[in-house]
């Protein structure tokens, strides 16, 4: 079964560059205007559209990058708890 089709769905291409130019940060509240002033009708509550470009930013926006070393790149990391001193119990944690 298909999705009934939105007034908003016309500006999905508006809604979702104004989410990446916003890094995903505007608000629906803020968008409504932008629309509103590109010919959009409907109310706030209609607005699912923007949730839509919303997901969709944060999805291509976060992509797993593993570290790859190259030649002669290495990490050492380190743990442990101080035992002497004014700082004992204190834990550590190093990455270098």
């Amino acid at each position: 079964m298909r999705r009934a089709r939105g007034l908003a769905d016309d500006f999905t291409h508006l809604i979702f560059g104004k989410v990446r130019s916003t890094d995903g940060k505007i608000t629906a509240k803020r968008l409504l205007p932008i629309a509103r002033a590109a010919g959009y009708t409907g109310r706030r509550g209609r607005f699912a559209v923007w949730w839509r470009c919303r997901r969709r930013w944060g999805r291509m926006r976060r992509v797993y990058r593993p570290w790859t070393p190259e030649i002669g790149q290495h990490l050492l990391i380190d743990y442990g708890t101080v035992t002497e001193g004014p700082n004992k119990g204190l834990k550590i944690f190093t990455a270098t």
